[in-house]
């Protein structure tokens, strides 16, 4: 390969690195400021400044280095080295600064400063570092005249961009879950290595002529105003393009959804399109006669396809409803959702930032050729990023909150029309100035007309397409609010002037039912008893912290008990607070009650700057795909959380079963485990569960005192619990009943330096996996909690209602009703159950004569079935009126029945060795209809008997001589696995 070649490999080498540690340090850095608008405005100004800084630097002492390819392989090998140890002192840095600098600080600039300094000491060595990398090997193999001076710099540029391109998707789909977040710096680090002895080796020998003494005929007439055009057009164009690209993820998050991926995908878009400028312009930089009249037509063209990105965006949302149809939820499906998607991205970035990618190259190249030399190179780059920086902030913090996500585009497409202008007046000849002036008009109609015609349906916005392949929300959804804030963007809406929602970034979040005699929404049960069930722990809870406003249900909930002082409700988006309001007066305590507090604030941040502790704190964030979600599901943030928690308090922390597989459960489970080990688990509907804990103390309830508190009573009436047994009925387990299942399986626990939610969450969403059987347990046809050593049912205090969220009390209200009746002398009241169940009833209660075979069968099924769903309920005297009421001796006389009625009679006594017996003799005998209807139900009687008789070793030899078709058939159960991790099996075999 060609010595050039060489270099170009290695420099897109060097991107591919470079771009690792732009991610990775942003998730470190993250844990430290929180992922709010300034915290991630913070790592930008010191990535970018850092690089800019080293820009300059090698702008400046350019005259001092003798061989800058040799300079650049020792820059390499420094970066390499930081690298391998930025982990080790990150660890040891931050531990010093939790534990002996943040608590000394009170809130306020003072810790802002601190977390600056700490963070700027983490990060600029090697950001200067990187700023050097690019002036120096463009400098170093234009010292060597291998090639014209505008090719090099637009190649280099080209491979560069291309390599940060591929790192940005390599690294987030593939280096972080291989080798977690040490081990991918530790990777670009050996990379750095590699790339510094590569050079090292090519760069034997004398170094060649500089470029400065063999250029000796510059441009006399590049004055120092044109120049500093050209510096200034290069920050304009910084500043533009990072404008474009903020408002561009902000818009695309609506389409794609704003999950870790999508971002990826926008980013790794963004800078492909840069690189295929760079590219594309490389063989013409050298011959171009006017660069400052070339430079103003990009301009222009820039500007024009950046406003035509606004019809492409409304369109977009059309195009990923059809992705979304022709995506199956697949493996395969999932690969061509992201390719789709990724392709989506492109049409509506590509014509922007191609001409972006070809401004830099053109730049340096024109300045290349004045006196200035080649110290242009990093004085360009430096003058580019500091533009792309005041870009971001700008975006974030003015733009975008100001004048929404159109308005910001259309503002950065004005100012890329003006600088082109500009540089078409000051440069172009008498010739050229006529097309100058129709290409600007051309620039300002296309802008006008786009500004004009373009208007942006914000029930388009907020359909959330991305998971329902939905396009609108409809015409009779009425738009309350749609506010751009600075980290999402966020919409409340109503349907038939009754359920209103607030969504962000498309997802809703919390919904109420606005009017009282309405059903509650499902969302309601799931914000009252976040904020009831806690109480039922320690009534003498005092001052409160909750994570996410949501409709601030949760916190008004809160606000109902007297003995609270104080309510800090902490919330990362101010526009979330704002479109809360509209809930009023839902949530009127929240805004109105002198002891409530609302924090505009990262909660990792807020818990890390304050010394203030709670005797209660409640997290209940967005859903874990959402970036930036998944790291207040960490162990670290819960050893975090444990530090705010006063001696006594309880923390409670919500989680969602739907989307999300048994995998990522168990990991967020071993993470919350793993700081509070004694922890009980509640329903708060299904697919919603509450994790409650108490440091060092047991996990003890007592619902009464929730029922019978008048603040919470009529909030919990609502939601369909009135008495102490509908609360109860939401407890699923404590952490010794648990344990066993999410141990049996090798997933890590969920961290901040092995994020194994966030990188796989996004997909289980796509791919409909759902964990909510990991409570089915509770509504199994055998007493599987009971007999597995946890607390028996109470359903004489249940009330006999359904409830439609909730399947564990709807089955438990079932059950009431058919015991309620089938132990009554009289069959009135049938009319109001449930058809089918109300005629076995009626065949249980009447007198069938058991001589008779089709008759005998009916009664025996409807015997064995109507046992199944009332004997794991029932206690033990209702059990024992079943036995001898119902066994009739006509009626299990052959010898099939017989094992029926041992087996439903060991299951009514709680006999697990008769059972397992009986029921392994069910199953080794001859087939029927009948044993194959209860396969499953048999298999899980014998595994669960031989459990409660001390005996799990049994179900191993049991468990594995069953057919492997058998076995597969058999995954589809919840409980199973349940049963499989008490026995010793692994879960992590897929049967």
């Amino acid at each position: 390969m060609h010595f050039h070649k060489l270099l170009f490999a290695v420099f897109a080498l060097s991107g591919f690195a470079g771009i690792i540690y732009e991610s990775i340090w942003s998730h470190y850095l993250k844990l430290v400021v929180g992922h709010a608008a300034y915290a991630q405005s913070l790592v930008l100004i010191l990535f970018m400044g850092g690089m800019a800084g080293g820009a300059w630097l090698g702008a400046r002492f350019r005259r001092h280095v003798s061989d800058s390819l040799r300079a650049y392989g020792y820059v390499e090998l420094a970066i390499g080295l930081l690298a391998f140890a930025f982990h080790p002192i990150y660890t040891v840095v931050i531990d010093t600064a939790y534990t002996a600098v943040f608590p000394s600080l009170s809130p306020g600039w003072a810790m802002e400063l601190a977390k600056f300094g700490i963070c700027a000491a983490l990060l600029l060595p090697q950001s200067v570092l990187l700023g050097l990398t690019f002036p120096l090997m463009v400098v170093g193999i234009l010292e060597r005249r291998v090639l014209p001076s505008g090719y090099t710099v637009a190649s280099l540029y080209f491979v560069n961009s291309l390599g940060a391109a591929v790192g940005v998707l390599v690294s987030g789909f593939w280096l972080v879950s291989w080798f977690d977040l040490p081990g991918t710096v530790s990777v670009a680090g050996a990379l750095n290595v590699l790339i510094a002895l590569t050079v090292m080796r090519l760069g034997r020998g004398e170094p060649g002529t500089p470029f400065a003494e063999r250029n000796p005929a510059r441009s006399a007439t590049a004055t120092g105003q044109i120049r500093a055009l050209m510096l200034l057009t290069a920050a304009f164009t910084g500043l533009a393009s990072f404008v474009y690209e903020i408002v561009w993820i902000r818009m695309l998050n609506l389409v794609l959804g704003a999950s870790t991926h999508s971002f990826e995908l926008m980013l790794s878009a963004f800078i492909l399109g840069l690189a295929l400028g760079g590219r594309w312009i490389r063989r013409r930089l050298d011959s171009i006669e006017h660069p400052l009249a070339v430079l103003g037509f990009i301009q222009l063209a820039m500007a024009s396809f950046a406003a035509l990105t606004l019809p492409m965006y409304d369109f977009s949302f059309t195009l990923m409803s059809g992705i979304f149809h022709a995506s199956a939820p697949t493996a395969a499906g999932y690969t061509l959702f992201m390719i789709l998607s990724s392709a989506l991205v492109l049409l509506v970035m590509l014509p922007t930032t191609f001409c972006a990618g070809m401004t830099l190259p053109l730049i340096t190249q024109a300045l290349l050729q004045t006196e200035a030399g080649e110290r242009s190179v990093g004085e360009v780059y430096a003058a580019n990023t500091i533009g792309a920086i005041a870009g971001v902030l700008l975006a974030v913090h003015v733009l975008i909150p100001m004048a929404t996500v159109k308005g910001a585009l259309l503002s950065a497409c004005a100012l890329d029309l003006m600088v082109g202008a500009l540089l078409i007046w000051r440069g172009a000849r008498t010739q050229y100035r006529a097309e100058g002036r129709a290409a600007a008009f051309a620039a300002v109609a296309v802008i006008a007309a786009t500004a004009v015609i373009i208007q942006l349906d914000p029930r388009v916005l907020a359909s959330a397409v991305f998971r329902f392949g939905i396009t609108s929300l409809g015409d009779e959804t009425q738009i309350d609010l749609h506010r751009y804030g600075k980290t999402a963007t966020v919409t409340v809406y109503s349907v038939d002037a009754n359920k209103r929602s607030i969504a962000t970034n498309g997802k809703v979040d919390a919904s109420i039912a606005l009017n009282p005699a309405a059903s509650p929404t499902i969302d309601e049960g799931t914000q009252v008893l976040a904020g009831a069930l806690p109480f039922s722990l320690e009534a003498r809870l005092r001052s409160a912290a909750i994570i996410g406003m949501g409709s601030g249900m949760t916190s008004q909930v809160v606000l109902q008990a007297p003995a609270i002082e104080v309510v800090d409700t902490i919330e990362i988006e101010a526009a979330m607070v704002a479109g809360a309001e509209l809930f009023r007066p839902h949530v009127d305590a929240v805004f109105d009650d002198p002891r409530s507090h609302i924090h505009i604030d990262d909660a990792r941040s807020y818990f890390a700057a304050r010394s203030a502790s709670y005797d209660l704190i409640i997290s209940e964030p967005s859903n874990p795909w959402v970036s930036g979600v998944a790291g207040l599901y960490t162990t670290e943030f819960y050893r975090l959380v444990k530090t705010a928690l006063n001696d006594g308090g309880v923390f409670a922390q919500w989680l969602q079963t739907y989307a999300l597989d048994y995998d990522l459960v168990t990991s967020v489970f071993k993470a919350f485990a793993a700081e509070f080990p004694r922890y009980a688990v509640f329903e708060m509907g299904d697919g919603n569960l509450l994790l409650v804990a108490r440091p060092g103390h047991a996990v003890e309830w007592d619902s009464a005192r929730v029922i019978d508190h008048p603040g919470f009573k009529p909030l919990l009436a609502r939601i369909g619990i009135t008495t102490a047994g509908d609360l109860d009925s939401r407890y699923v387990g404590n952490s010794d009943l648990l344990s066993p299942l999410f141990q049996s399986r090798s997933i890590r626990a969920n961290s901040d330096y092995a994020p194994v939610l966030a990188l796989n969450a996004a997909a289980q969403r796509f791919l409909r996996r759902s964990s909510r059987g990991l409570t089915d347990f509770l509504r199994d046809q055998l007493p599987v909690r009971e007999m597995l050593g946890g607390v028996s049912t109470r359903l004489a205090d249940v009330s006999a209602r359904a409830a439609t969220d909730f399947a564990t009390l709807s089955r438990m209200a079932a059950a009431k009703a058919i015991v309620d009746r089938l132990f009554e002398v009289r069959t009135t009241g049938l009319s109001s159950m449930n058809p089918e169940w109300a005629r076995k009833v009626r065949l249980l209660k009447s007198e069938v004569d058991c001589e008779q075979s089709v008759e005998r069968a009916l009664w025996l099924d409807t015997w064995i079935e109507v046992g199944q769903i009332i004997l794991p309920f029932v206690d033990a005297a209702t059990r024992a009126l079943w036995i001898e009421k119902y066994r009739r001796g006509a009626c299990v006389r052959s010898a099939n029945a017989a094992l029926w009625d041992t087996l439903m009679h060991a299951l009514a006594l709680r006999d697990g060795s008769a059972m397992a017996a009986s029921a392994q003799d069910l199953l080794s005998g001859q087939g029927s209809e009948r044993i194959d209807r209860h396969r499953v139900f048999l298999v899980k009687a014998v595994m669960l008997g031989n459990i409660a008789a001390g005996l799990p070793d049994q179900n191993i030899d049991f468990y594995n001589d069953l057919p492997a078709d058998s076995r597969k058939h058999l995954t589809r159960d919840s409980t199973l696995q349940l049963l499989r991790a008490y026995s010793g099996l692994s879960l992590d075999e897929p049967y």
